[in-house]
């Protein structure tokens, strides 16, 4: 949300870069430290595949409607690293 708020914000693309960098990042921490406590957690523990799948296309339809052309050209200007 910061860094789609920098965006509309006219952020610098590098200062939006580093917002997504860090959310994947401390998100992929949390992840490992479940893990090592044996919790696993699926996204989608309750659905089918094809329940998944028509998520997955009502979520893009959904950022379409959303995202203007500017937000997703102020995306594809803000590259990310290698995160490993």
């Amino acid at each position: 949300m910061a860094a789609l708020d920098g965006v509309k914000a006219e952020a610098p693309p590098d200062k939006v870069a580093e917002l997504l960098d860090i959310a994947f990042l401390e998100l992929i921490a949390v992840r490992d430290h479940l893990r090592q406590h044996d919790l696993w957690i699926s996204p989608f523990p309750e659905e089918t595949s094809e329940e998944r799948r028509q998520d997955t296309l009502r979520y893009a339809e959904r950022l379409r409607e959303v995202f203007t052309a500017d937000d997703w050209g102020s995306f594809g200007e803000a590259r990310l690293g290698d995160l490993r």
